[in-house]
């Protein structure tokens, strides 16, 4: 079984009994329910520095590239669990990870650029799942318009 899987469904399994009210219990539940399984791909891509993955990412796919910018959960060589990660992946679905090297999982969820975009703005951070900063909008549901509705194989 995928690692990654295997993961969002046992966190999302204990964290559902706390029942928070929202559409979604916690990220991990949000990324397994919107997200899908990403192959890694052989594209080059310039990296940026390690840690800042959803900073690289966005900048990579703000960058005219045609790239859709992810946002999910990811393994890595250097890595024994899942840790929320971002990149981008092309038309084909293949991934381009302007952070990591060596990532070996990727399972996450493309978001249309314009809520990408305006997300960043508001909270003056990179990233859009772990939005604290907003009480968790896409957890809770606030966000209907969040997901690329391009064409991705």
């Amino acid at each position: 079984m995928n690692i990654i899987i295997d993961f969002l469904e046992k966190v999302s399994q204990m964290i559902s009994s706390w029942n928070n009210g929202w559409k979604y219990s916690c990220m991990e539940e949000f990324v397994l329910k919107n997200g899908k399984t990403f192959k890694v791909g052989n594209g080059k891509v310039k990296r940026g520095k390690v840690k800042e993955c959803f900073k690289n990412a966005f900048h990579l796919a703000d960058s005219g590239s045609g790239l859709v910018y992810v946002e999910g959960y990811a393994t890595s060589k250097g890595l024994p669990f899942p840790v929320l990660h971002a990149w981008c992946v092309d038309s084909k679905g293949n991934i381009l990870d302007p952070t990591w090297k060596d990532g070996e999982e990727y399972y996450g969820v493309p978001f249309d650029m314009g809520f990408v975009c305006r997300t960043i703005l508001k909270r003056k951070k990179f990233g859009v799942i772990d939005n604290c900063e907003d009480g968790f909008p896409l957890l809770s549901g606030q966000h209907i318009d969040f997901l690329y509705k391009g064409e991705m194989k």
